[in-house]
Order: structure tokens, then C-alpha cells, then sequence
């Protein structure tokens, strides 16, 4: 009967500690999960190194002083719309590195000449090659007159006034203008910096 008690004690232990172990590990997830987006510590550990190793890259946003003007230039322009349009076209043309992030797009700069406007976006990029690589890219999104057109002149139907690059009323009168000149978006360049 001795032998009955010891091996049932023996076995509340070993149940005891697989239950203390079991419970344990549910709290490590729980805290993993909790703290660092994966319910496995070791692969959390793995980031936080590959975070150390190559940090995030930081981007130049000018949207604040750089938004005033192109919406001057573009009065209907979207630039919820257009970073979308920015972040598909990085998918298409680096997509296909193994695990392919796009963290963020900035609208950084607003060239101008005259003929052709230039917005200037960036985007912080990650992919992997080995450890997670970040990059950082210039996107230069222009609207250009037509191939073939190298000069432009426009003016006002009611008035007879000169009309500026993307005008939608004339300056002088006041008359809404529809802009006849054939000028499309296209991306135009596309640089790690």
C-alpha cells in the first residue's frame, strides 16, 4: 500500500507541474501577445534584434507647407487617393521581394516649371533578405503636357486673359474654364535615397 501512495504522489506531482507549466506558458503568449503582436517570445526577441540592427528609416513630410500649394495648382486633388495610387505602384515595381512592406508615404516636395508639375513622395520600405532591410524611396508623380507639345498658351473664353498651369477660373474675370489642354498624371521616377 506504500507503493500505492508514493506512485499516486508521484503522479499528483507530475500533474501539479504539467498544470504550473501549462498555465505559465498560456501567461508567456498572453504577455507576448500583448506586448509585442506574436503569441511566440522567441520570434518577438528575433524582431526586436532586427529592429536594433537596421532602424526605421525617417521621411522628409512637407505636407503641411507643401498641400497649400499643389491644391492651389489642383483645387480637386486627393492626396488620400493619390498615396494609395503611390503605394501600388511600389507594389508593382518592388513587390516582389520576399515579404514586401510598405510602413509609410509622405508627400515631401512640389516642383514646378512650366510645363509640368512634379509631387515628390516618400515611402519607408521593408523587406527580407536574411534580416528584415529597410529602405527609403523618392516617387516623383508628374503632370505633363502631352509628348510632342513644348509650349502652351491659354486664355480666358469671356475676358481674353492669360490662364496660369491648371487654372480653373480665370484671374481676371472670374470665369470657371474648363483647362483644354490634354495633361495626364504619370509617375515619372522612382529612387532609393
Amino acid at each position: 500500500m506504500g507503493k500505492w501512495i508514493t506512485a499516486a504522489l508521484i503522479l499528483a506531482g507530475a500533474a501539479g507541474i504539467w498544470a504550473a507549466i501549462f498555465y505559465i506558458r498560456k501567461k508567456l503568449r498572453a504577455y507576448s501577445s500583448l506586448f509585442f503582436g506574436t503569441k511566440n517570445l522567441m520570434a518577438a526577441a528575433q524582431e526586436l534584434n532586427q529592429a536594433v540592427e537596421d532602424p526605421p528609416r525617417s521621411l522628409n513630410a512637407c505636407e503641411g507647407s507643401v498641400l497649400p500649394q499643389v491644391l492651389r495648382d489642383f483645387p480637386d486633388f486627393d492626396n488620400g487617393l493619390v498615396k494609395r495610387q503611390v503605394q501600388d505602384y511600389l507594389q508593382k515595381k518592388l513587390g516582389s521581394h520576399p515579404d514586401f512592406q510598405i510602413h509609410r508615404v509622405v508627400l515631401s516636395a512640389y516642383e514646378k516649371d512650366s510645363l509640368q508639375r512634379t509631387l515628390v513622395f516618400q515611402a519607408a520600405v521593408s523587406w527580407m533578405e536574411g534580416k528584415r532591410l529597410q529602405k527609403r524611396y523618392d516617387i516623383h508623380y508628374t503632370y505633363a503636357l502631352p509628348q510632342g507639345v513644348s509650349s502652351v498658351a491659354a486664355s480666358c473664353p469671356n475676358c481674353g486673359g492669360n490662364l496660369g498651369f491648371g487654372d480653373l477660373e480665370c484671374p481676371y474675370c472670374g470665369t470657371r474654364v474648363v483647362n483644354p489642354l490634354k495633361q495626364a498624371w504619370a509617375f515619372t521616377h522612382l529612387q532609393e535615397t
